[in-house]
């Protein structure tokens, strides 16, 4: 009886079979695992579209955000007060670091992705 307990516990310590269907489909870690499965020229083409689409998207976006941001900010205390100008450059220059730093991850993963999705066999 008290063996049984043992053999029920330790079979879950046992190791991975090597006849694993997920050791069976990793063929050298790729995206797609047989030739007969690799995408067709026309996936291709819609991924350069997408990607290129999505791109244009983001620099369009980063673009605006730059330039509509004020390098100084006008404001009034009151309604009889005067104007006074707010250095905001600290901020501009942060934000457009920031907005180019992503563009150039964003773009960079768009190029890795392509590539590896591209890559001939």
């Amino acid at each position: 009886m008290e063996s049984d307990k043992i053999n029920v516990h330790a079979e879950g310590y046992r190791g991975v079979p090597q006849n694993d269907s997920y050791a069976a489909l990793s063929s050298g870690h790729k995206l797609y695992a047989n030739p007969a499965t690799s995408p067709s020229w026309g996936q291709r083409v819609a991924l350069a579209i997408v990607s290129l689409v999505l791109w244009i998207l983001i620099f369009g976006a980063v673009v605006l955000i730059i330039t509509t941001t004020p390098a100084q900010i006008i404001t009034v205390n009151g309604a009889n007060a005067l104007p006074v100008v707010v250095d905001n450059s600290k901020a501009f220059y942060t934000i457009t670091f920031l907005l180019s730093f992503g563009l150039l991850i964003f773009s960079t993963i768009v190029l890795v992705i392509n590539i590896l999705f591209n890559r001939r066999h």
